[in-house]
């Protein structure tokens, strides 16, 4: 029984690395091929198309969030619901995300949210929750396969439970802590030794087939970069020294394939180079609004990365394929016309000048002045009596960026590019009213007892939105 567990996780691992998919694209277009995922990198994945062989890398801001969900559960959630358990857990969703985790911690103005995402739980205003349930969730959704791990990892570790949490890191691709499970049982009594050795050698196996993966994703990467000189090297050294992996086996024709490619480009490189230049443009960017939408970077710095990316992207195409600037520009200004328009939404007041921070209303300098009347009526030292609330606190821009969500800050991010960036052909700029003030940039209300016109909160005074197409 314990060898048929085995031999199914051994099939389940070995169908998720070779397997081949179709990955769907915000365009429309679909992508056929075998899926890698570097752990290394947060803003895409690598697809070897299974129809030219060529290595494409697709940024996570290309694809539907429905589609990035479905491929990171692929590769990392499918192997855990076969071993972890089913929880009690919370979905949360707000304007602008839902979250799904379990409840840590609860306040009057705050639910603690652990998630897969992040060691620590994530903190979610309850003035943003739109809708709350309580949930069954898999293990996976809330934690990570180490803490998914540790959990289990308590206690007295008997041998007998060290060859459990052997196989349960095994499942989850922990391979070095699946080892490290067996060798630490091996050292007890009660256990087959005869069985420990056979385990090993097969986690053993594993990590190779893990590092032959990893070896090829680096091939993939120097032929994605028309490094094929050095796409060749490695692949002799891959076939010598991984020749006992399946990897190895499934990519016999992998020198032939590379010295075809290399052909093939120097024999059409400027059509090779046409298709190639655009889709590395557009991958850059996108990685690097994902990048400077993050919440580790305030606005200036946000801003300032942008202001730069045109610089930024040239650097890293000419880094990552073999071409002259002069190439670069050639293509990219031949490129195909993808429309795409951005708005900057209720950050538009960021880009048009609107208050920044202050009070939303001064009184007048004519000496109609709420707190004199209120002193007028009450005297100034009126008991139980409190100074009227003149203005009250408009967002600073820094602190409306730190607010805002990731998506907001990206569309923000994607508009200013468009009114910016000197690489782009501006199609259309649009401006509309403010939705709360109708474009009159004020809005009626209440200060220290009276009637008064008070800076709109949310656009500042600038009175309109901002949206731009281009391509």
């Amino acid at each position: 029984m314990k060898r048929a567990i085995i031999a199914s996780i051994i099939g389940l691992t070995a169908a998720t690395a070779h397997a081949q998919d179709v990955v769907r694209l915000r365009s429309g277009k679909h992508l056929c091929g075998r899926i890698r995922i570097d752990q290394s990198r947060t803003d895409g994945f690598t697809i070897v198309l299974s129809d030219t062989h060529g290595a494409v890398f697709v940024g996570w801001t290309q694809i539907p969030e429905s589609e990035r969900r479905r491929l990171q559960n692929h590769t990392s959630a499918a192997p855990a619901a076969s071993v972890g358990d089913a929880i009690p857990g919370i979905r949360v969703i707000t304007p602008n995300r839902e979250v799904v985790g379990v409840l840590t911690a609860e306040d009057p103005e705050t639910l603690q949210i652990k998630t897969a995402a992040s060691g620590s739980p994530l903190a979610v205003p309850k003035t943003a929750v739109l809708r709350r349930e309580d949930v069954k969730i898999l293990e996976i959704e809330a934690y990570t396969p180490d803490e998914m791990i540790a959990r289990r990892a308590t206690g007295e570790l008997t041998p007998e439970r060290l060859v459990e949490l052997g196989h349960f890191a095994r499942a989850l691709k922990q391979y070095a802590k699946a080892k490290e499970f067996y060798t630490r049982a091996s050292e007890g009594p009660g256990v087959s030794q005869e069985d420990l050795a056979r385990l090993i050698g097969e986690i053993d196996m594993l990590i190779r087939e893990s590092e032959a993966e990893d070896a090829l994703a680096a091939i993939a990467r120097l032929e994605d970069a028309t490094s094929y000189a050095e796409a060749i090297e490695a692949a002799q050294r891959f076939l010598a020294d991984f020749a006992e992996t399946e990897a190895a086996r499934q990519n016999k024709d992998l020198l032939k394939r590379l010295e075809t490619a290399k052909s093939d480009f120097e024999a059409n490189r400027d059509r090779i180079l046409a298709q190639r230049i655009p889709e590395l443009w557009r991958s850059v960017r996108s990685s690097l609004w994902s990048k400077y939408a993050d919440r580790r970077y305030a606005l200036a710095e946000a801003r300032a990365g942008a202001d730069g990316m045109d610089e930024e992207i040239v650097t890293a195409v000419m880094s990552n394929i073999k071409c002259t600037q002069e190439e670069i520009d050639k293509h990219w200004a031949a490129r195909e016309q993808r429309l795409m328009t951005a708005s900057m939404g209720a950050g538009s007041w960021i880009y048009k000048g609107g208050q920044d921070g202050g009070a939303d209303y001064t009184p007048p300098a004519d000496g109609d002045d709420p707190v004199d009347d209120f002193r007028k009526r009450f005297g100034s030292k009126s008991a139980g009596q409190k100074s009227p609330d003149v203005g009250r606190k408009l967002q600073t821009s820094e602190e409306w960026w730190a607010a805002a969500s990731t998506s907001e800050r990206l569309r923000w991010l994607q508009c200013y590019t468009g009114l910016q960036s000197a690489m782009v052909k501006k199609v259309k700029e649009e401006e509309r009213d403010c939705s709360s003030c109708r474009g009159a940039g004020t809005l009626k209300a209440s200060r220290g007892g009276r009637s008064a016109n008070v800076v709109c909160p949310r656009c500042h005074g600038a009175k309109k939105d901002v949206s731009v197409t281009y391509w």
